[in-house]
């Protein structure tokens, strides 16, 4: 996602968590080959539809899962366990 690229997944773990179905990549069930297949036809077969779920999926890897975003909501959730102020942190 953060190259830029669509993802195709299977409905495993967390992999619902990270991407968006329909609009950041695909998920299909797991073991299911026929919709595997078919999704990554349907990439192929649809450049336009291709380059919507990258351009989101590049954005919702940035949004969502970068580095500072991580940190910032770990020192959310760290302020908010001890009951502090949970102001941005300053820039290194």
């Amino acid at each position: 996602m953060s190259t830029g690229r669509p993802v195709i997944a299977t409905e495993v773990g967390g992999n619902d968590e990270l991407v968006a179905h329909d609009r950041t990549g695909v998920l299909v069930g797991n073991g299911d080959t026929a919709a595997l297949a078919d999704a990554i036809e349907r990439y192929f077969r649809d450049p336009d539809l291709r380059a919507r779920h990258a351009s989101a999926a590049r954005e919702r890897a940035v949004t969502q899962f970068s580095l500072s975003t991580m940190v910032d909501r770990y020192h959310r959730l760290y302020a908010s366990m001890l009951g502090a102020d949970a102001r941005p942190l300053e820039s290194a």
